[in-house]
C-alpha cells in the first residue's frame, strides 16, 4: 500500500512550480496510509532511488512521522528490529545517494527526536519539521519548491551533441 501511495505521489504534477499548490493532494494522500509500527525508511530511499532511475540533479524528498523500525537486510528481505537496529543502515544507504549527488530533503512530520532526518538529510537548509497541520506542510513544501526551482533557474544546459543539426534553433529567455 505504500508503495502504492508512493507511486501515486510521484505523479502529481509540479508543473510551473506548483508543488505548494499540490500540498493538499499530498497531505490527502498521506492520510489513506494505514499506521503500523514498521516505518521502513531504507526500503523508501531504495524505492525513491529506483525511481529516479540514474536521473541528475536529483533529489529525494523524505516525509516520515517516526524512527525506522525495519530495514533492508543484506539478503535484500526487510527485516524488523529496533531503531537502534535500523538507523545504521538506513544512514549509510542515505550516505551512499548523498555521495552519488542525490540531494535529500528530509521533513519531519510530527517527530520527537529530529537529529536523526538531520543526519539524513543533505545538511543545512535540507532538514525541516512541521507538526500536524496543513499550513505548516504548506510551507515547508514552499521552501522545497523555492530551492529546487531556483536550481533549474540557475543551471547550466550541456549538450553533448558534437554538431548541432540545422534545423534546432536554441531560444534562451531568461524570464523564464
Amino acid at each position: 500500500e505504500r508503495a502504492t501511495v508512493l507511486q501515486e505521489m510521484t505523479a502529481i504534477s509540479t508543473k510551473d512550480g506548483a508543488i505548494a499548490d499540490n500540498v493538499k493532494t499530498v497531505t490527502d494522500k498521506i492520510g489513506t496510509i494505514k499506521k503500523d509500527s514498521g516505518t521502513n525508511i531504507h526500503d523508501g530511499l531504495i524505492k525513491a532511488n529506483t525511481l529516479l532511475n540514474g536521473s541528475k540533479n536529483a533529489y529525494i524528498v523524505l516525509l516520515s512521522d517516526g524512527e525506522p523500525y525495519d530495514y533492508v537486510g543484506n539478503n535484500g528481505e526487510i527485516t524488523g528490529g529496533e531503531p537502534s537496529e535500523c538507523k545504521p543502515p538506513t544512514t549509510a544507504y542515505a550516505t551512499t545517494l548523498k555521495n552519488e549527488g542525490i540531494k535529500i530533503l528530509t521533513i519531519a512530520f510530527d517527530v520527537d527526536d529530529t537529529s536523526f532526518f538531520d543526519g539524513l538529510s543533505s545538511g543545512k537548509g535540507y532538514h525541516f519539521e512541521s507538526e500536524v497541520s496543513e499550513d505548516g506542510l504548506n510551507a515547508i513544501f514552499q521552501k522545497i519548491s523555492d530551492q529546487i526551482l531556483y536550481v533549474m533557474a540557475s543551471g547550466i544546459v550541456t549538450d553533448d551533441m558534437a554538431v548541432a543539426p540545422s534545423d534546432v534553433n536554441l531560444v534562451i529567455d531568461s524570464e523564464t
